[in-house]
């Protein structure tokens, strides 16, 4: 009797919570140097422009937001090669509040993660400002725990979010984020392009008409 109220007891202890917080972090001083492209194509108007820039984003510091609770800066630079200044860009802002990753985009509150992190997991990262209001779009954690490699860079835990998704023979809409353990956000993409050529033997990106891809990813990271 004692043997079985002993594994009775041990059967109803709580599985632990594993928030995974380390997915986002906000450490003063670190920072993340990437490689971006943007492609914008407006065929009828003869518009094919490629730009690729490098971008750097730092976290300076813990202030007060816009409802007084505290939030890090995120200061971001910009520069066109390797061997020139880095010019300032823009300031976010970033907090964990109510087990969200909440991040203020040029004044747009996103929320990037929700904790505790679970494979599958969905909601409505746009549900602090109204660029989704038909709530077209969930976002959903698409791998977790993955080892990944990009640019010579090896990570061994990364989590993917997936933004928006759609596909159809005239159009393909794709936004995902990346992000590893102790580092945060290392890689970013972003389709969304319309064809008015349906041939579905060739990939709708090699049959643009208007459109845009973006493509984010990290060279580099370090603290201080």
């Amino acid at each position: 009797m004692l043997f079985w109220s002993a594994c009775q007891e041990t059967d109803l202890e709580p599985i632990p919570v594993v928030y995974n917080y380390s997915y986002f972090p906000m450490d003063s001083g670190a920072w993340r140097e990437f490689e971006v492209t943007t492609i914008v194509i407006d065929k009828p108007s003869n518009v094919f422009d490629t730009s690729r820039y490098y971008l750097l984003e730092r976290w300076a510091g813990w202030t007060l937001g816009a409802s007084y609770d505290s939030v890090m800066k995120l200061e971001r630079f910009t520069k066109i090669a390797p061997n020139q200044s880095w010019n300032i860009l823009s300031v976010w802002q970033s907090s964990i509040l109510n087990q969200e990753a909440i991040q203020v985009e040029e004044n747009i509150r996103y929320v990037k993660l929700n904790f505790p992190v679970q494979l599958n997991k969905e909601w409505n990262g746009n549900r602090y400002n109204r660029l989704d209001t038909l709530n077209k779009y969930n976002y959903k954690i698409k791998t977790i725990d993955t080892p990944y490699s990009m640019n010579n860079l090896l990570f061994d835990s990364v989590l993917t979010v997936v933004q928006k998704e759609k596909s159809s023979a005239i159009d393909k809409i794709y936004f995902e984020e990346k992000f590893a353990v102790g580092i945060g956000l290392i890689e970013k993409v972003q389709t969304d392009v319309y064809s008015k050529d349906v041939d579905q033997t060739v990939p709708i990106e090699e049959r643009i008409t208007k459109g845009m891809i973006y493509h984010q990813k990290l060279i580099g990271y370090g603290n201080k």
